[in-house]
């Protein structure tokens, strides 16, 4: 059983607010390294978080000369995880708030599944900080994606699926590694305890009449991103994925309704 010591976390970063140190200390009271990719390619932003980090014992800081995207940094990242000899890798966003019992919770729970059947990535359930998230039924469920965020695996499964894609940039990014994951016949756990908290898009809430809608506000790029990337994975998948090549359709519909009505 791996001990929490044994754990790299992997934390992307793109000019994180000023809270980010706090957030930061409830990780790496949890694990035994981590690691910082700096990707905003800013001459401002890459000092600043030297200053920052800069007490930090447990903690390296890397820095990319220009924005590679979240893939990229997570490959970075993971790549010097392996150098210093890690074998659990935890991904976490930069506005990640995680339970101060998260990796506790993961390693308990990976020591359990594991013995009834091949583990590939095991998940946290998670909230908006920005509204009321529904907690899943029964201890955990089989996904066929989870989000990057609050995902622990092996270096082993890291090294047999292979790296993130760097060229989805930013969207479907997670999506693309689980479907990878399950291709190799391990299995993608979440777990249905929250783990952590975090914002997911920029919500905007909208009157229509008697209506109120919350709408996630993404830039123009980010919405490229996020229809290019999952219509490339729902061609590729569609034979063994078939769900997720109607869950790909349903949700750039609606984002094209949504963004038709209230962008």
């Amino acid at each position: 059983m791996q001990e929490i010591n044994e754990i790299c976390a992997i934390i992307p970063t793109y000019c994180p607010d000023t809270d980010f140190p706090s957030r930061l200390e409830l990780v790496t009271a949890q694990v035994g390294h981590v690691i910082v990719v700096d990707d905003s390619g800013s001459l401002e932003t890459g000092p600043h978080l030297e200053l920052v980090l800069a007490g930090y014992r447990n903690l390296t800081l890397l820095h990319n000369t220009c924005n590679r995207g979240l893939a990229a940094s997570l490959n970075i990242g993971i790549s010097e995880a392996s150098r210093l000899g890690y074998k659990w890798l935890l991904t976490l966003d930069d506005d990640t708030v995680v339970a101060s019992d998260m990796c506790r919770q993961l390693l308990d729970n990976w020591a359990i599944l594991s013995q009834s059947f091949p583990m590939g990535i095991l998940a946290m359930s998670w909230g908006h900080l920005s509204g009321p998230t529904s907690r899943p039924k029964g201890l955990w469920n089989e996904k066929r994606m989870v989000i990057t965020s609050g995902s622990l695996f092996a270096m082993d499964t890291y090294d047999r699926v292979g790296q993130f894609r760097n060229e989805f940039v930013i969207d479907s990014v997670d999506s693309d590694f689980c479907l990878r994951v399950r291709r190799q016949g391990l299995r993608v756990i979440q777990i249905a305890s929250p783990g952590f908290t975090q914002r997911l898009g920029l919500p905007r809430i909208v009157r229509w009449g008697p209506f109120r809608f919350r709408v996630q506000e993404h830039s123009p790029l980010r919405s490229y991103y996020r229809v290019r990337n999952s219509t490339a994975l729902a061609k590729e998948h569609w034979r063994r994925e078939p769900l997720y090549l109607a869950g790909a359709v349903y949700s750039d519909l609606q984002q094209l309704v949504v963004t038709l009505l209230f962008h």
